[in-house]
């Protein structure tokens, strides 16, 4: 099976507590610990009105702020309790499946 939309969120949630966002003036500027400067791209990953927050804000959006998923998926996705970024990077079967996967590889 394709295991993208999991590994998004898992990556959404492993390093959303990682960005640190300064306030400057009106504006916020995203920072990641490990960098000088900026933010983490993902633009392609997240539908266009959610490209410019903060990964932590991103973990609380519903998975079809995903641009792989359609908005359809949300109601698909309530049926087994994800309702958001941060429930489909942290269910803990997805892990277990994923790691399976990698050691029949």
């Amino acid at each position: 099976g394709n295991w993208r939309c999991f590994l998004l969120a898992r990556a959404i949630c492993t390093l959303a507590p990682r960005e640190v966002v300064y306030e400057v003036g009106a504006e916020e500027q995203h920072q990641d610990v490990g960098r000088s400067h900026g933010h983490i791209n993902i633009r392609n990953a997240l539908i266009k009105k959610y490209e410019a927050a903060p990964l932590k804000h991103v973990l609380d959006l519903p998975v079809s702020a995903l641009a792989i998923f359609p908005p359809q998926a949300d109601a698909a996705l309530q049926q087994i309790r994800i309702k958001t970024i941060r429930h489909l990077g942290n269910r803990k079967y997805f892990h277990w499946a994923n790691a399976l996967l990698q050691l029949e590889q």
